[in-house]
């Protein structure tokens, strides 16, 4: 199928067999950007409140002149009959995120991209070969710069060639069964220092999904019901005898107060992420150097992610075979998760509890809870 995305966001839906998709589009969205492997990339402008759209694509010719790196080969794409699909920087970069499958999504037909947590920072699960092991890992091998699991910032990717069928993953045996993702990193390309730098930001929104919390005027009323053929004092469930003396004795400004716990928990989280990298060649020598500082937020409140990735490398030629490779790579993080009983408790926190004081600071959300909601 062909990938539709909102552009600029990781929100997208894949098109049937006979072209036909769904997609909802938020407020403030202008352009749908659409891809499928072997076709030009196209963006349409969307108005709002518009319902459909026509989509034609165009067929890239030009996807057949480029090189393949293969593993123990390199052959242009016209001169390969493998399952093999390159995806370049370029198309790489279109995406604000430092998991490689997010930017990998939606490129790679057959390629599936499994979220498993929604911390900020945390890695995505790639898959090439659907789930074929109930134990054993379903992540394709890696391959960067020929070294088997090497290290790799995904802003240092020139390029990405993903080995999918049984020929093109052979060279490296049983430990391949999932796949392969051969990635090539920048290199000077040039007798000359070339700079680059690079700034991208994004944003990330909640999805609550169809369920809608009830306000306090809705869930009074319905334990109201729920409750109404117990008699005081003819119950010793403590539960039901707080629920009725709730009931009876409530304040009046309780059903003014309606708190949406989730929309106060759960807020858009904006990222960030800045990359600057130098290069170049000398007759004897090649010389990179990059380094990236990314940072999320996350939707959950107070939560985030931070990462430095600094990698330097140089090749020096003593002749035209024989030459001398140095490799750095270094990387730090830090952030801060949620604990996931906080979210259990969005659910279960009332509507009539507010969650600040009259100054506007937060507090507990009763007098005996140690849940403090805001940390």
């Amino acid at each position: 199928g062909v990938s539709v995305f909102i552009k600029g966001t990781t929100k997208g839906a894949a098109t049937t067999s006979d072209g036909l998709f769904t997609l909802s589009i938020p407020a403030g969205a202008t352009v749908l950007q659409v891809r499928s492997i072997g076709y030009v990339t196209k963006e349409i402008a969307i108005a709002e409140g518009q319902t459909k759209v026509t989509i034609e694509l165009a067929e890239d010719n030009t996807q057949l002149g480029g090189v393949v790196v293969t593993g123990y080969s390199s052959r242009r794409q016209s001169q390969i009959t493998s399952a093999i699909t390159v995806v370049s920087s370029e198309k790489l970069n279109d995406v604000t995120s430092n998991d490689l499958g997010a930017k990998l999504q939606g490129k790679v037909a057959g390629l599936q991209v499994v979220n498993n947590s929604g911390l900020p920072g945390a890695s995505s699960e790639i898959r090439l070969r659907g789930v074929s092991s109930v134990n054993a890992s379903q992540s394709p091998l890696i391959v960067v710069d020929g070294i088997i699991g090497g290290n790799y910032d995904p802003n240092d990717v020139e390029s990405v060639t993903v080995l999918k069928d049984a020929g093109a993953t052979a060279i490296y045996g049983s430990q391949a069964n999932s796949g392969v993702l051969l990635i090539t990193t920048k290199k000077a390309k040039e007798n000359s220092t070339q700079f680059e730098f690079k700034a991208t930001t994004g944003f990330r929104a909640p999805d609550f999904g169809k369920m809608q919390m009830m306000n306090s005027s809705e869930l009074y009323n319905y334990q109201k019901q729920l409750y109404r053929d117990y008699v005081p004092g003819a119950t010793n469930n403590s539960y039901v005898i707080d629920i009725l003396k709730f009931h009876n004795e409530r304040p009046a400004s309780v059903l003014n107060t309606n708190t949406n716990w989730l929309t106060d928990m759960f807020k858009p989280a904006p990222m960030q992420n800045y990359y600057f990298s130098a290069r170049g060649k000398t007759p004897k020598n090649d010389y990179y150097f990059g380094m990236t500082y990314y940072d999320e937020k996350g939707t959950f409140l107070n939560t985030n992610y931070k990462r430095v990735n600094l990698r330097a490398g140089s090749v020096y030629h003593f002749t035209d075979k024989i030459s001398l490779t140095n490799n750095i790579n270094l990387s730090g993080a830090q952030g801060k998760n949620y604990d996931y009983s906080n979210i259990y408790y969005a659910y279960l926190n009332m509507p009539w509890d507010n969650p600040y004081d009259a100054s506007g600071n937060p507090i507990y959300v009763d007098g005996n809870s140690t849940f403090r909601w805001w940390s």
